[in-house]
């Protein structure tokens, strides 16, 4: 049996920003500041603007408004109080939506039916843990004060 000498191990190329940014949205849309972010303790500030602004230039990354619709859309259907969903919008540097009053309603409605068996009128213990719970969601407390005082 002969030796065969070990073959030298490819190196790979020094990480770049560019390279990471391609790979950050390879697996999800990610806003401006969230790149920013996550990029900001591996490399230098420059090289990080770079590459978002190369990855613009090549329309990998989403229009704001339209990642901060889709976002919204997410939380809500996860039903997400309109002050939750904001809040995630602006931890993510993206705009904010309005809520729909009617809407709103709605969902806290459900929510809180889901919290509430229905069979008899809801006691004071029990509306106020709903009014917690629903809050806790992100609802606004005019809603909240709808639900658990008119609606119940």
């Amino acid at each position: 049996m002969s030796e065969t000498p070990e073959e030298p191990r490819k190196k790979r190329p020094p990480p770049s920003a560019r390279r990471k940014v391609m790979d950050l949205l390879a697996r999800r849309d990610h806003s401006e500041k969230e790149l920013l972010e996550k990029l900001a303790d591996r490399f230098p500030r420059e090289e990080i603007l770079e590459a978002v602004q190369f990855a613009r230039d090549n329309r990998w990354m989403p229009d704001e408004k339209d990642l901060s619709l889709r976002v919204a859309d997410s939380l809500h259907r996860r039903s997400k109080g309109i002050r939750s969903i904001n809040q995630k919008l602006k931890e993510k540097g993206l705009p904010t939506v309005s809520g729909d009053p009617e809407v709103e309603l709605e969902k806290a409605l459900r929510l809180a039916q889901t919290k509430w068996s229905g069979e008899e009128p809801p006691d004071r213990a029990t509306r106020e843990r709903i009014g917690r719970f629903l809050l806790s969601r992100g609802f606004e407390s005019g809603i909240v004060r709808k639900v658990i005082y008119e609606k119940l």
